[in-house]
């Protein structure tokens, strides 16, 4: 019972801060799959290891491309005000 409560825990967590509910499957789902697999002491496939770079890797070009967006939105903002 404690164990589902921590999972509520870090499941309203990571919603809490993204407010994206569409995080929580690609990312949490993985991670059970994973603590599950090592909790049971099985071995993991390296196939289903993709799922995991798949992620990591779309998190990294969102986070650029959201840096870039930034970037633009404030040097347009400060030739504006300048």
């Amino acid at each position: 019972m404690l164990f589902l409560f921590v999972i509520g825990l870090v499941y309203s967590s990571i919603f809490r801060l993204t407010s994206n509910i569409l995080i929580l499957y690609p990312f949490l789902t993985p991670n059970g799959a994973l603590f599950t697999q090592i909790k049971e002491g099985l071995s993991i496939p390296f196939p289903a290891t993709y799922g995991f770079l798949d992620v990591i890797l779309f998190a990294i070009i969102g986070l650029a491309l959201i840096n870039k967006a930034h970037k633009k939105y404030a040097s347009q903002f400060v030739r504006r005000t300048a």
